[in-house]
């Protein structure tokens, strides 16, 4: 009823709006004729003159402006619907706004970055103490905190390792926690891996070196030995430390007994030579030393038995013999230790006081 009742004013509307649109959009560009047809109908005409009318008479300049200008601001794909023109000022005005603002927005954006940060560190802040507390340890050659730190820095590890197993069982995305936290557990472990690596590697040195240590010598630590065999086992050990030690203790005695029968066999040897350059003694000189052997008190012996050079010789043999056959400070008598040391592991008695290793290995 409404359309109806105000027909010729909506059709006149209609065509004001669509001659418009038509003129926007063909702006600087003549308008298509068909033959026979004038351009525009009557509403139309009247329509678009209203339209200029109300939009205010154009000046001499604007009825000359260039082809090209009218066409930048033409509604069309080309010319960007229009705004072609105002493109440039918007990219200034833009450009200047980030100027101003950016430090602002951007701190905000780092604030929220530090406060998530911070709420990280709080909630895992057992993790990010693990590698400090165990380089302190080792510095200190605090063995008992060390693998106490150790088994904690595990568990964290252990646990990461279970949450992105799960999530990889049951094909389902990991949240921003469980994310941080195996992040965070990575590198915790990394640094901790690095730190136990290096530090196993010089007890490895130690323990072979143990035979020959002064520090442990002096100190008198016999089982010193002992202590960093159950520290590997506790670290956690690809080859065993028990057998890595009896072979050291084999090479160090077996070195030990080459050297020690070689220097005293050089000082015989030479003192022999230089005995046989001298002259042979006389019978007589002879018979009276192997009388005064053969004498049965020693107040029958005469004060000299022999010359001082060969009893010297003799002094020096039996000497010799003392250091390599004695079972008191003797090399004998380390072997025979170090067979009661390997006797001891072969009967699995000592490895009742050692640790099992991690998970009983």
């Amino acid at each position: 009823v409404l359309v109806e009742s105000n027909f010729e004013r909506f059709v006149r509307a209609k065509a004001t709006i669509d001659n418009v649109y038509t003129e926007m959009r063909n702006q600087g560009a003549e308008p298509e004729t068909r033959p026979g047809r004038k351009p525009h109908s009557r509403h139309t005409s009247k329509s678009s003159a209203h339209f200029r009318t109300a939009s205010g008479p154009l000046s001499p300049t604007q009825n000359k402006t260039p082809l090209g200008d009218k066409k930048k601001n033409a509604l069309t794909k080309d010319s960007e619907y229009g705004v072609q023109g105002i493109k440039a000022p918007l990219i200034e005005v833009a450009v200047k706004a980030e100027e101003v603002w950016g430090p602002a927005l951007g701190g905000r954006e780092r604030e929220e970055s530090l406060k998530a940060v911070l709420a990280t560190v709080e909630k895992y802040s057992g993790i990010f103490e693990v590698g400090a507390s165990i380089q302190g340890s080792i510095k200190r050659n605090d063995y008992e905190t060390l693998v106490e730190e150790y088994t904690r820095a595990r568990k964290y590890a252990i646990d990461a390792k279970a949450i992105a197993d799960s999530a990889v069982q049951n094909q389902s995305p990991l949240t921003d926690p469980q994310t941080h936290q195996i992040i965070v557990t990575a590198r915790m472990w990394s640094d901790v891996e690095d730190q136990i690596t290096l530090f196993k590697r010089e007890i490895w040195k130690r323990l072979a070196a143990t035979h020959t240590d002064k520090e442990i010598l002096d100190d008198n630590r016999p089982e010193a030995h002992l202590e960093l065999i159950g520290i590997l086992l506790e670290l956690g050990v690809d080859e065993n430390p028990i057998w890595i030690w009896l072979l050291s203790r084999y090479d160090y005695l077996r070195n030990k007994i080459i050297r020690t029968s070689e220097r005293y066999r050089v000082k015989i040897e030479v003192m022999r030579r230089r005995l046989a350059n001298e002259d042979r003694p006389s019978l007589r000189l002879a018979a009276t030393s192997l009388r005064s052997a053969a004498a049965q008190s020693g107040k029958e012996r005469p004060n000299t038995t022999d010359a001082p050079k060969i009893a010297e010789f003799w002094e020096q043999t039996h000497t010799a013999m003392n250091v390599m056959l004695s079972v008191q400070g003797g090399r004998l008598g380390e072997v025979i230790e170090s067979w009661e040391a390997a006797q001891s592991f072969i009967d699995g008695n000592v490895q009742k006081t050692l640790p099992v290793g991690i998970d009983g290995q």
